[in-house]
């Protein structure tokens, strides 16, 4: 038989964090749901650009590549193998790559809106980093 007095404590003991898990997040802008937190955003484009890193110095011919992929044509293998979602984005344009540029060169890659607003930038080395929009413009600014 149940204990109707036990059930029910363990039902109000547990209600508060059923709901706190329910409870929509909100941004600073007052706006909620899921895609609101800028910083949900940026995560995403830093694990993008971290997993293009991963494409741009693909390594199958058992040497390391010492420039960029001449174009989208020229990555797409290696992009779409590491993740097809991210390939949309780069043919979207969410991300400006700097094809055929040497390896070494400042920045690789970056998010669409960054020389403006600042955002994920993949540096040459492979290092991805945030950056102001000051920091990337004076970087795209140098020969490289």
């Amino acid at each position: 038989m149940i204990d109707i007095s036990r059930t029910f404590f363990i039902g109000i003991f547990c209600l508060p964090f059923v709901l706190v898990g329910c409870t929509p997040t909100s941004s600073t802008d007052g706006s909620t749901g899921k895609n609101a937190s800028p910083s949900t955003a940026k995560s995403e484009a830093e694990s993008d650009l971290r997993f293009l890193q991963l494409a741009f110095y693909d390594k199958r011919y058992g040497k390391e590549p010492e420039r960029m992929p001449k174009d989208l044509e020229d990555a797409a293998g290696s992009i779409k193998v590491i993740d097809e979602r991210i390939f949309a984005r780069v043919k979207r344009g969410d991300y400006v790559i700097r094809w055929g540029v040497p390896l070494n060169s400042p920045v690789l890659a970056y998010e669409k809106d960054a020389t403006a607003r600042g955002g994920w930038v993949m540096r040459g080395g492979g290092a991805v980093e945030k950056m102001s929009a000051e920091q990337l413009n004076k970087l795209l600014s140098q020969k490289g």
